[in-house]
């Protein structure tokens, strides 16, 4: 399965990357973190980019179920800056995006593209 998405660059439409996530996934073991990592990656595409200044960004989900594997990506509209910083402070509201993709993720990563960035992150079951 290779299935994608251009959603607009507003705040709702991370809801809308999260649902078309949980359904290409569900019923496989790990669709809670894609749909938790989809959220990550899309929040930062509309909070970072200017994708979230009247742009949009692309969902991509590539899975072979039957072999346990999964990739999803973010595309958006922004240049490659992300980095996986520590966490600074405790109580912030935000800045842990990142971390939380790593920890969930059996792999991840970034790259420039064409139109911007994307953003992955690949996960793995036993099949």
């Amino acid at each position: 399965m290779d299935e994608a998405v251009t959603l607009p660059g507003t705040p709702p439409m991370v809801a809308a990357a999260r649902a078309y996530v949980a359904a290409l996934l569900a019923g496989t073991p790990r669709a809670d973190d894609a749909t938790l990592i989809t959220s990550e990656l899309a929040t930062n595409a509309v909070a970072h980019t200017p994708s979230g200044t009247e742009g949009e960004f692309t969902v991509r989900v590539e899975s072979k179920c039957a072999d346990g594997w999964c990739r999803i990506s973010v595309e958006d509209q922004g240049t490659i800056g992300w980095s996986r910083a520590a966490v600074g402070d405790e109580d912030a509201e935000s800045g842990r995006g990142l971390a939380i993709v790593a920890a969930l993720a059996d792999r991840s990563g970034h790259r420039r593209s064409p139109q911007g960035t994307v953003a992955w992150a690949e996960l793995i079951w036993a099949s």
